[in-house]
């Protein structure tokens, strides 16, 4: 999993998305270990490792579900009286930062992620490991692969009431509870949301991987680790983005909290990113021209975009890789372009450049 595509884009980011993944290996290691003998301590560390993982990201409740699912299958409420008791005392600090991700959704801060489709779900595994699939049938098809052999691998693991059944609950529930939110209708599914289930839909891979004969099993472990090797080279061959040194590129261009950018690439890619990397409180969101008020508009351009915008700027355009940063006139033509290039506006509601947002 070290070579995993969501692993190796999220460890360098300032966004915790590698501790995520940390702390929910972490919570489901405690908790097992609690279980065994539900002493004070031991339960004090639970509510301690809830109580952190809670505060680095909302979808760590539903790795805290799998966790109950599994209490309850092995003995039941009685039982696990304790143990629940202090998950609950862990899951307050969630509990009190509940009225802020409300804040989040109804200011549409998840509106820039997909509707449901079903292939989205089914690819999940799949893209942990690799940035993007191929498109049509075969990218289909080695995603629904990859999703049957953690299924596989799953079921396999919960006829071991302990430590299995515990990671077989930890790969497939956080996955089957943020798909049900998303098809309701939060726009809240997200592979690197779902990174905490990555360290044990690795150990239900490796289970699926089994086959009745050893040396068929070998090859089969081969196979799987050509195809994670090629997914890591292939995914270093390509552009990635470096949001810290757009950051500093863009400060250093003028931009200033309250000036808007023109994005000419993945607005799911760059948005958020940005935001936490730049300066300022104001948020920062996608939004319409404003006909007024705006002299002055940054550009970024990922892969050569906006070529018409990029070429004149010369040797004063910063770099970072194939990113391209600079700052041209706002005007009708630069709105054409933005148009015709399919850019996006990004900035905060409060900018000159902000019309009403999308």
């Amino acid at each position: 999993m070290a070579l995993g595509w969501q692993f190796e884009r999220h460890g360098w980011e300032l966004r915790p998305y590698a501790l995520f993944a940390l702390v929910a290996l972490a919570f489901v290691w405690t908790l097992e270990w609690a279980a065994e003998e539900p002493t004070w301590p031991r339960c004090s560390a639970l509510t301690v490792a809830v109580a952190f993982g809670g505060m680095t990201h909302f979808f760590f409740a539903f790795t805290v579900v799998a966790g109950v699912a599994w209490l309850l299958s092995r003995s039941g409420l009685r039982g696990s009286r304790r143990l629940l008791v202090a998950i609950a005392i862990g899951l307050v600090p969630l509990a009190a930062w509940t009225p802020a991700f409300v804040k989040q959704y109804r200011e549409q801060h998840f509106s820039t992620l997909p509707a449901f489709h079903l292939r989205g779900v089914v690819d999940i595994y799949a893209n942990l490991l690799e940035r993007s699939l191929p498109s049509g049938p075969g990218g289909a098809l080695l995603g629904a692969a990859v999703f049957a052999v953690v299924l596989l691998g799953a079921f396999r693991l919960w006829r071991d009431p302990g430590r299995g059944r515990l990671c077989a609950l930890a790969a497939i529930v956080p996955v089957l509870v943020a798909a049900a939110l998303w098809l309701i209708g939060p726009h809240v599914f997200e592979p690197r949301a779902l990174i905490g289930t990555a360290p044990f839909a690795a150990v239900a891979l490796a289970a699926g991987l089994i086959l009745p004969r050893r040396h068929l099993t070998v090859a089969a472990a081969a196979v799987a680790t050509m195809l994670l090797v090629l997914g890591f080279t292939r995914g270093n061959g390509r552009i990635v983005p470096h949001y810290d040194r757009v950051a500093t590129a863009l400060v250093a261009e003028g931009w200033r909290p309250g000036d808007a950018i023109l994005l000419f690439g993945s607005v799911y890619d760059y948005l958020h990113p940005l935001d936490w990397y730049l300066p300022g409180s104001e948020r920062l969101e996608i939004v319409a021209p404003s006909a007024w008020g705006c002299s002055r508009v940054f550009v970024v351009a990922v892969g050569g975009r906006a070529r018409v915008l990029t070429a004149p700027l010369g040797s004063r355009a910063r770099r970072a890789n194939a990113i391209v940063i600079g700052s041209v006139t706002w005007g009708p033509a630069t709105l054409d372009v933005m148009r015709r290039q399919h850019g996006h506006l990004i900035a905060a509601r409060t900018s000159a450049c902000a019309g009403t947002a999308r």
